[in-house]
């Protein structure tokens, strides 16, 4: 996108109305057309479409090939719109990415931790990565998942920007998220 949003010049064709009225009048008519489908946010203007979507996608993207970029985008949004899931629409912090790109005990980490964070769960996972052991461990994912739960906390949001300290209703549960070499790889 670059440091501009649009073109240099560029405008709505109706320059009587402001942006944020213009993006609520789109927002409400996507919400229409949907039906009783659910309506998902992605890259949207959050709070314009309080009311409007079911869930947003709050944080940018994580990555099934690099697994510092779904440690960076994916705990931090969790942990850092957590507080806001239930009040606008349902937070979603992206999917849970498991490849054979990515370590699957992190992956799987990360699976567990969204499972029980009250927020959407959805995952990204190719048929080739499937056998009999993971189907098992998703499929209990989902199952817990599918079970009201109050909304993850991050614990130590003060001290790092990757909350491995979480409370999990009851539960206070620590998850490294340390790749097995120790440091971070790829570029993010």
């Amino acid at each position: 996108m670059g440091d501009e949003l649009t073109d240099s010049g560029w405008r709505f064709a109706d320059e009587t109305r402001t942006t944020a009225e213009i993006l609520i009048e789109l927002y409400k008519r996507i919400l229409a057309a949907a039906g009783d489908a659910i309506v998902m946010g992605c890259n949207c203007f959050g709070h314009l479409g309080a009311g409007l979507m079911h869930l947003n996608r709050t944080g940018d993207d994580v990555s099934g090939k690099l697994w510092a970029r779904t440690r960076r985008m994916g705990m931090n949004t969790l942990a850092f719109t957590a507080p806001m899931h239930d009040r606008f629409f349902a937070i979603d912090a992206d999917c849970v990415p498991l490849t054979d790109a990515i370590d699957e005990t992190l992956g799987m980490r990360w699976l567990e931790l969204v499972a029980k964070s009250g927020t959407p769960t959805l995952l990204s996972v190719p048929a080739s990565y499937l056998n009999g052991e993971r189907k098992a461990i998703i499929r209990d994912a989902f199952r817990r998942a599918s079970q009201p739960q109050p909304t993850a906390r991050p614990l130590d949001w003060h001290e790092t920007t990757c909350p491995a300290v979480w409370k999990l209703g009851e539960e206070t549960k620590h998850f490294d998220w340390t790749e097995p070499c120790g440091i971070l790889t790829g570029s993010i």
